[in-house]
């Protein structure tokens, strides 16, 4: 059952997955609903849904996306998280929590976190044209 869980939770991400330009989303997918909650320095964070699975999309103007968790990083005071990216798919594993680096592409990174083998968020990180896209399911789960 929590596999078939994880294959629709990646599922759902993979199609709220948007193309973006100059900071405007859009979107191939009627499902999903994204509203800007704040833009300024060069990254936008919107609100979004998807078949009632909210999480948090962020936008930076970056061209790296080790720049862009950075930044990330920093915005959502994640300190328990390694500072830095692996260069190649990687699991993190002690007790009672792992995490999962997925590099999909050079250009796309899936991040899934589990506690006790239970997916409980993940982070879907790509570039899009001279931005990096953030989808944070992990955030809006524990609910900063």
């Amino acid at each position: 059952m929590s596999r078939l869980l994880v294959f629709l939770f990646f599922t759902l991400f993979s199609i709220a997955l948007a193309v973006t330009k100059d900071n405007k989303l859009a979107t191939d997918s009627t499902n999903l609903a994204c509203f800007k909650e704040q833009c300024k320095g060069g990254i936008c964070i919107y609100i979004c849904n998807i078949s009632d699975i909210d999480f948090n999309r962020y936008i930076i103007e970056s061209g790296e996306i080790e720049s862009a968790y950075a930044t990330w990083l920093e915005l959502t005071k994640m300190e328990y998280l390694p500072q830095t990216l692996p260069n190649e798919n990687y699991e993190y594993i002690d007790e009672q929590t792992t995490i999962k680096y997925a590099w999909k592409t050079k250009d796309r990174l899936e991040i899934g976190f589990y506690e006790r083998e239970n997916l409980v968020g993940s982070l879907h990180i790509y570039k899009s044209g001279k931005s990096i896209v953030i989808d944070d399911g992990l955030h809006s789960i524990i609910n900063y």
